[in-house]
């Protein structure tokens, strides 16, 4: 309760916060470049010949964004594109979409980025398997950035074709077998004396709530069904299981940000951002009709945060990229205090041992 009242009182997460903390944070890339450009000149001085532009932040880097036909994730691989990839990976469910956002992409870019689309399904976690595998065959496969942005929020109990509830499958089990099966390539990037970055796309939302008993969580509909009932029938929450599955990430970030010191990790709160998928949550109806004039764009404020873990340079992301939770290029709580919603490792052990099992 106490989570939920914090969460929803905070004006920061609109776009108007967004705005503060741009107007009071810190100096933008071409800024500091042009301020360390003309640093010690004399004023007086005949002004000397520009110096070259900067090598774009990102130049030479592979970039792929899962959940990149839409929203956020088109929004991010824009951004990535424009920041110098030299490539960008969308993974998408629908050829026709994946097609879209790649031009999408492609108009925002650099004009010089290589946007491929892949067919996967990411809410079947063997699929995802069998794409990662195939991806890291690849002649020269690299990965340098992975953006993780597929989440869903369904209406009501809804299984995939595997039989797995959609949310717990795409949400969580989904979003497992991604990173771990691209961790050998993450692991092996160094471009430019650069680590590799793996950015989680979670909502703040996990401060409501917390992730409850595992076994509840990964057995039929639990992951939006209270803690006991078995039969989702008019009980199933879509924002019950769209706020356990973000703790989870939260998590599950922090773990692996724990046992991979060669790959920096971020769990990344993008802000209330004006998407398609909180358009059109029943959940959310009332809440998006309120807040709508307030919400942020996903070209701007609801990437920014994604875009500068992107970015960060390798001496600042050594010490700030250890896992945590970021929103507005800050890190944050991922519990209030007092609420008892946090998660601790042994949860996340549990989680992670669960999903490894979950086809």
């Amino acid at each position: 309760m106490l989570g939920s009242l914090v969460y929803f009182c905070t004006v920061g997460h609109t776009n108007l916060g967004y705005r503060w903390a741009r107007a009071w944070g810190a100096p933008t890339a071409t800024a500091t470049a042009t301020a360390m450009a003309t640093a010690g000149a004399d004023p007086g001085a005949s002004v000397p010949p520009p110096l070259p532009p900067p090598p774009p932040p990102l130049a030479g880097q592979v970039a792929m964004v899962v959940g990149a036909t839409g929203g956020i994730g088109r929004a991010a691989a824009a951004r990535l594109a424009a920041a110098g990839c030299d490539e960008v990976h969308l993974v998408a469910r629908s050829r026709e979409r994946g097609e879209e956002a790649r031009r999408f992409v492609l108009e925002r870019g650099r004009g010089d980025t290589r946007v491929e689309v892949h067919l996967v399904d990411a809410s079947l976690p063997d699929d995802v398997r069998r794409f990662c595998k195939v991806f890291r065959a690849r002649p020269r496969a690299r990965l340098d950035v992975l953006v993780n942005n597929a989440a869903v929020m369904p209406d009501s109990a809804t299984a995939t074709t595997s039989g797995m509830d959609t949310a717990l499958a795409t949400n969580l089990a989904g979003f497992y077998a991604m990173t771990e099966g691209m961790l050998p390539l993450l692991r092996e990037a160094h471009t430019a004396g650069r680590r590799a970055r793996v950015i989680n796309v979670v909502s703040a939302g996990a401060l409501c709530g917390g992730l409850g008993p595992v076994p509840h969580l990964v057995q039929g509909h639990g992951i939006g069904l209270p803690e006991g009932v078995a039969d989702e029938g008019q009980r199933y929450s879509g924002m019950l299981a769209y706020v356990r599955s973000h703790r989870g990430r939260i998590g599950l970030t922090r773990r692996w940000a724990g046992r991979e010191p060669s790959v920096y990790f971020a769990a990344v709160h993008p802000g209330w951002v004006d998407t398609p998928g909180l358009a059109s949550a029943r959940e959310m109806a009332g809440f998006y009709k309120a807040m709508r004039p307030l919400l942020r764009d996903d070209m701007e404020g609801g990437t920014d945060t994604i875009l500068w873990a992107a970015c960060l340079p390798e001496e600042e992301a050594s010490t700030t990229l250890g896992g945590g939770l970021f929103w507005d290029r800050k890190e944050r709580y991922d519990a209030v205090p007092l609420s008892g919603v946090g998660m601790s490792d042994r949860d996340a052990d549990a989680l992670a041992g669960a999903l490894e099992d979950l086809r």
